[in-house]
């Protein structure tokens, strides 16, 4: 099994991690060695913001907007775009370390992180009757050990403090009274940790300035893949062997973002390839439709649908074929959105037991 973890993932522990937190932060900071465009770049940012303009939305993806923003700059300012890429880079780091050390500057209760290893273990108690039963036949009631490994799409390692990586048994099954071992397998994170991150499109298409995108130094400071490919790193390759190899991959806390869409596109052909194969998206949304609406309900799921069918390069004949081996649950802010004989793992085994940190989360 393979869970790919997004910003969520952060976000769940209280960490204000998403760009839009960070953005906040970096407009109010300033520094003697702001260059103009560096100033520039923060009151077009600051603008966006206040304004509330449709704009405001592109900055969710910074890696995006900032291929984006190369337009701004004219064809031999290469030296200068660098310069507001390394800054605004730098400040993210900076953010994201003093994030991070809200949550791994002490030590997690052992209930916190059971709580977290019993998430990813029993996602399927999140789902109605008839979609639980079946992904409880491909997790729980299998007849063989299974390994559960992660794609860390964010920059932190929280996830590996909660796993607390050196017991590598998340749970132990018997089914047919044979003794079966789950257990922890790779942790990848696929664009690196905090010092020495990838932040960048996912190709050349998604710098906007025609003549940055044929510049070796724009190409290798924010082409993601062409990054990978110069320094030689296994890193692609070791994800796309565990997408390859597992039956089961599990979206949490991730947008689906265009900056990682060549990696959402080789799920889409692995989706398609065999019939055994199934996809769980769990989905944030800030509002929930009510128990009484099913239809809104389902029509909110199947949104979620198209968005990965649409970033997985998949077609509507595609989907139609597909929809029944992509579960999606949809969470949000409002308590009471799940059905009442359905346990709320939710809130019972991660949430709660998070309040029991021996350290402050990080505050709303």
């Amino acid at each position: 099994m393979l869970f790919i973890i997004g910003n969520g993932f952060d976000i769940a522990l209280g960490l204000k991690t998403s760009y839009r937190d960070f953005l906040q932060w970096y407009i109010s900071t300033s520094d003697k060695k702001d260059t103009e465009s560096i100033k520039k770049l923060k009151a077009t940012i600051k603008n966006d913001i206040d304004s509330n303009n449709s704009t405001v939305k592109s900055w969710a993806d910074l890696e995006i907007r900032l291929g984006e923003y190369t337009s701004e700059f004219s064809d031999d300012e290469v030296d200068e775009f660098i310069l507001v890429y390394s800054d605004i880079k730098e400040k993210l780091n900076e953010y994201l370390k003093e994030q991070v050390k809200t949550i791994t500057n002490g030590e997690v209760e052992a209930d916190a992180s059971k709580s977290v290893r019993n998430f990813f273990t029993e996602i399927y108690d999140f789902f109605p009757v008839q979609p639980q039963q079946r992904l409880k036949k491909l997790i729980f009631d299998i007849n063989s050990d299974v390994t559960y490994s992660f794609v860390n799409l964010n920059y932190t390692n929280t996830l590996e403090f909660f796993l607390d990586t050196k017991d590598k048994t998340l749970r132990t099954r018997m089914p047919a009274n044979i003794t079966r071992y789950d257990t922890i397998g790779n942790i990848v994170q696929i664009h690196g940790p905090v010092d020495n991150f990838l932040m960048g499109v996912d190709n050349e298409s998604q710098i906007v300035n025609e003549t940055f995108r044929n510049n070796p130094d724009v190409r290798r400071t924010m082409i993601k893949t062409q990054v990978n490919y110069e320094l030689e790193e296994a890193v692609p390759d070791e994800v796309t062997k565990l997408i390859d190899t597992t039956g089961l991959i599990c979206f949490f806390g991730v947008s689906l973002g265009d900056s990682d869409i060549s990696w959402w596109k080789k799920i889409g052909e692995w989706l398609k390839a065999h019939s055994y194969r199934n996809i769980v998206i769990f989905w944030y949304s800030k509002d929930s439709e009510p128990q009484l609406h099913q239809n809104l309900r389902l029509k909110a799921a199947d949104n979620v649908r198209k968005r990965f069918a649409n970033q997985a390069g998949l077609n509507d004949t595609d989907l139609e074929e597909l929809k029944d081996r992509i579960y999606v649950q949809i969470f949000s802010d409002n308590p009471n959105q799940h059905h009442e004989n359905r346990r709320n793992i939710a809130d019972e085994k991660w949430y709660k037991a998070l309040e029991n940190l021996t350290l402050p989360l990080a505050e709303e």
